[in-house]
């Protein structure tokens, strides 16, 4: 399956910038890029030819289109193309969001399309952070809080600029907000992004805080663990009702769970009310094995999670876990 990177970043924090960047990397030929306008790219220099109106063709084997119609019809035509040999077998996929766009919608449409789901998957969600206004970002508008809540790896930008004081106080917020995100800044050597495509280091978690943690904007990043096998139909059921409560306030769920059926780490990883087919990785990327979920919420505090989750865990009959469910209704 092919991976797919989503790069997203407030307004001019610095995304066309580092997406340059990206393409002029030899380690990242063969990539596709979509965006929402070439114009705002800024790629003349990589220009090599134009295949159609929706396609640039660029060096390194690189090729670069916007978005057609909307981006599921994007992504079916690049790989449809690929395929039929019309452009170059593309490696991975690399989606340039715009500056207002909150990413739980776009990993939202992704995770529920059925082409999508049999041959792509999502490898990382990387979020550009200005090094000078990101606190003001933060504060003023809640896009800028979901785009840093949900990324896998967050790029200070304009470090070079910013007061040494300034992205220090910048990084422990975005600790605070995002515990499980690997920090760069922008002048760091970036490759690691790319190089941990498998699922096992997307799992595995750095850094991590034991406690929830607030916004402006009341989102959350927790996470929860429990050592004892859990029935697939247990596990099931639960996130039925999460999603089926809370799912508008369910930005994103992540995380292994050990079961009883199998041996083996099932993966699962949701945003709102739509949650991937479960999978498998080959191996556990910690011993002994347990579950470990991670969650972003929206006003959905820990304790009310964790609740849930032991209650339809302790049920004894099929009222029992239904009750369960009236948990996640009840008021914070």
């Amino acid at each position: 399956m092919l991976p797919i990177y989503i790069l997203t970043g407030f307004l001019g924090s610095g995304k066309t910038t580092l997406l340059n960047r990206f393409l002029n990397n030899e380690k990242l030929q063969n990539t596709a890029v979509i965006v929402n306008e070439f114009g705002d790219v800024g790629i003349d220099h990589l220009l090599v030819r134009a295949k159609t109106d929706d396609l640039i063709m660029l060096a390194g084997g690189c090729l670069c289109c916007k978005v057609r119609g909307d981006l599921l019809d994007t992504l079916e035509m690049l790989y449809k193309q690929r395929e039929h040999g019309e452009i170059p077998k593309f490696e991975r996929v690399l989606i340039e969001t715009s500056g207002l766009a909150a990413p739980a919608p776009i990993l939202r449409m992704l995770l529920s399309d059925h082409f999508i789901r049999e041959h792509f998957q999502i490898a990382q969600l990387i979020a550009t952070v200005d090094g000078i206004y990101g606190f003001k970002h933060l504060k003023r508008h809640e896009e800028s809080a979901q785009q840093i809540a949900l990324a896998n790896y967050l790029i200070l930008t304009k470090t070079d600029i910013a007061k040494p004081k300034a992205i220090s106080k910048l990084k422990e917020r975005l600790k605070q907000l995002n515990p499980t995100a690997h920090i760069f800044e922008s002048n760091q050597d970036l490759m690691e992004l790319f190089e941990n495509d498998n699922k096992e280091d997307f799992f595995k978690i750095k850094n991590l805080e034991k406690h929830s943690h607030h916004s402006n904007q009341d989102i959350q990043s927790f996470v929860i663990e429990y050592d004892q096998p859990i029935e697939t139909k247990m596990i099931g059921q639960w996130i039925q009702q999460l999603s089926r409560l809370r799912g508008q306030d369910l930005l994103r769920i992540k995380g292994l769970v050990y079961i009883q059926e199998n041996k083996l780490p099932m993966v699962i990883q949701g945003v709102q009310h739509v949650f991937q087919k479960p999978t498998f990785l080959e191996k556990w990327v910690f011993n002994p094995p347990k579950t470990q979920l991670v969650f972003i919420t929206r006003r959905i505090p820990k304790q009310m999670i964790e609740k849930s989750f032991h209650a339809i865990l302790n049920a004894r009959n099929p009222i029992e876990r239904c009750q369960a469910a009236s948990i996640l209704l009840e008021i914070t």
